[in-house]
């Protein structure tokens, strides 16, 4: 079975997967006016996580069993992130 998990509103360029733990909940990115923001997939609802102050565009990488995602947030350079459960 293959499921669209979808986009964020603005969505227009789509969206990728890259983790998932053992809920179900899934990281990853989506495109939103022109800007590529990390998301979490969670029951059955697709959150932005946001970027650091004065960033533009970041994304999810992976996700454990208590929440915690790592990814990256950029404007010219690249910062590594760790969003926990209650950023989401």
């Amino acid at each position: 079975m293959i499921t669209d998990l979808g986009t964020l509103p603005g969505g227009d360029e789509g969206s990728v997967a890259s983790g998932i733990n053992e809920r179900g909940d899934i990281v990853g990115n989506s495109t939103s006016f022109g800007r590529q923001l990390a998301v979490v997939w969670t029951n059955g609802q697709i959150i932005n996580l946001g970027t650091l102050p004065g960033d533009v565009n970041s994304l999810a990488v992976a996700i454990n069993n208590r929440g915690e995602i790592v990814g990256v947030s950029c404007r010219v350079s690249c910062h590594a992130v760790l969003w926990s459960p209650r950023d989401h």
